[in-house]
């Protein structure tokens, strides 16, 4: 269908050789005759809702573009230049016409007019694409199909030179905004750190075209990274009005839309499919439909780089003109953090002989005193005090190990959040409690739990949510037991100068006795 750029030459030849162009909109001074030539300038843009946009159609530049109009850059157009016999018989412009499936001929009230191709031009990153200098004459612009947008814009017919607003002259570089529906989707979460064990809720937001109901399909996938379990039953599928709103109506299951849930049949993704009438009939009342589902984070999250779950979303459908569009989301994280303990003996500050100490870990410093330590439960999930399932739990204990002369002995504790986060993004980074439950041989006991805090500055992605910290032993105290060697000792000591004590007073005194009775 396309020929070569060369074609646009002999078009100019051709149009030259008729003698009269009206333009599309009525010619007030018929004595102002029109420029030879033109220029085309096509701005491009994708918006939410592009209904009463307000960008003027008379070949002006906009001063008023909608803040939400995004510039779409990759939007190919293809011109051709409509072959006008009788002057005072135009096609519409409108858009009550028809085109062949060859786009060689155009028909517009029961009149066909010639198409020749002339070329196409693609939007730049400003959405912005430019045609010059092209001889007077009326042009078919014809968007080609693109992942971009949600529809493709029907074709349109557009003068160039155009008659000004006022009829009283012409416009020779001609502004088209032709508008489009752009394609969002988003996924968000409602906590990005985490324990192994918690349950997050995930959301997916999707922009819903205002064709939707003449589509062939509309469905939203979800690949679950395998630390994530899917909560059955979890899906809710909520319409909205518009993309900022906190709550809309609950779109009932029923006829409107299937749900595959996650499983290992499917590679662990979640597909609600909207692509039955009653699907697509009911999301055409509504400009987004919010898909919001449960997982519970399980212990693989551990072997994950940084200890960190990546996820997004897929919106595909095929629109009205069979076209497949498929568009992601952003991708999304949550993580869990640790705590390393390095232990080291305090007099060489090498690991040596320090393996085998064991740590419980708690949240508060209250329940590290009265030993209400965190708990693991069969599944990996981590329980504090007083919540379900503790008094079931095991003990959560880590011991250290790899002492070498050269090698500190390490333990670590893996799977603790490292803050909370309020609804305004404010976080609150938490704080944990360590206590040596039992020594290594020849060392003593810890007297007091070691506080371990999270902050902003020790727990990042680059990092890997980990903060060390480092545990001295110092090797054990003794008293010397009762009976031993040195007491003996001293025992005998003692009686031997008893002994000699006695004797010398005996002595005296018979010496006394002695001298009296003399």
């Amino acid at each position: 269908m396309k020929k070569h750029l060369k074609a646009l030459s002999i078009l100019t030849a051709a149009i030259l050789g008729v003698s009269i162009f009206i333009p599309l909109a009525a010619v007030a001074n018929n004595t102002s005759l029109p420029p030879a030539t033109g220029n085309l300038i096509i701005q491009k843009y994708a918006m939410d809702d592009p209904t009463g946009a307000g960008i003027p159609n008379d070949g002006n530049p906009a001063t008023n573009i909608p803040s939400d109009a995004v510039p779409l850059e990759g939007i190919t157009f293809d011109i051709y230049w409509i072959e006008i016999d009788d002057p005072s018989v135009l096609p519409a412009n409108d858009g009550n016409f028809t085109i062949d499936t060859l786009f060689t001929t155009l028909t517009s009230g029961g009149t066909d007019f010639a198409l020749t191709y002339v070329n196409e031009v693609t939007t730049a990153a400003d959405g912005t694409a430019v045609i010059n200098d092209l001889p007077q004459g009326y042009y078919l612009v014809v968007e080609q199909t693109s992942g971009l947008v949600a529809v493709t814009m029907d074709p349109f017919i557009v003068a160039v030179p155009m008659t000004n607003a006022t009829g009283d002259g012409w416009i020779t570089d001609v502004y088209m905004y032709p508008k489009n529906e752009g394609i969002s989707i988003s996924k968000d979460v409602d906590k990005s750190a985490v324990f192994v064990g918690e349950t997050v809720t995930w959301s997916i937001a999707a922009s819903i075209p205002n064709e939707i109901a003449s589509f062939d399909s509309f469905s939203i996938t979800d690949i679950l990274d395998p630390a994530l379990t899917f909560v059955p039953g979890s899906v809710i599928v909520t319409g909205l009005p518009n993309k900022v709103v906190t709550s809309g109506t609950v779109i009932p299951q029923s006829t409107n839309y299937t749900v595959d849930e996650p499983s290992t049949t499917n590679s662990n993704t979640l597909t609600v499919d909207f692509t039955n009438p009653d699907g697509l009939d009911a999301l055409a009342a509504y400009k987004y439909a919010l898909i919001t589902f449960e997982t519970t984070v399980n212990d693989k999250i551990l072997s994950n780089p940084n200890y960190t779950v990546e996820n997004n979303a897929t919106l595909d459908f095929i629109n009205n003109t069979g076209n497949p569009v498929s568009k992601n989301s952003n991708i999304v994280k949550i993580h869990t953090g640790a705590i390393e303990i390095i232990k080291v003996d305090s007099e060489t500050g090498n690991g040596l002989n320090v393996n085998g100490a064991e740590f419980q870990i708690a949240s508060s410093e209250a329940n590290a005193q009265n030993g209400n330590y965190l708990r693991i439960a069969v599944d990996g999930s981590i329980i504090d005090f007083g919540e379900p399932g503790y008094a079931t739990a095991g003990e959560w204990i880590a011991i250290t190990s790899g002492g070498t002369l050269s090698t500190p002995a390490t333990a670590i504790f893996e799977g603790l959040k490292d803050y909370t986060q309020d609804a305004s993004g404010v976080r609150t980074y938490l704080s944990y409690w360590l206590v040596e439950t039992k020594a290594p041989n020849g060392y003593n006991l810890l007297a007091n739990p070691i506080q371990v805090d999270f902050t902003v500055l020790n727990s990042t992605e680059a990092i890997g949510y980990t903060v060390t910290v480092t545990v001295n032993n110092t090797s054990t105290f003794t008293l010397p037991r009762t009976g031993n060697l040195g007491t003996i000792l001293l025992a005998a000591g003692g009686g031997a100068l008893i002994a000699v004590s006695a004797a010398l007073i005996f002595n005296s005194r018979k010496k006394k006795r002695a001298i009296v009775s003399s």
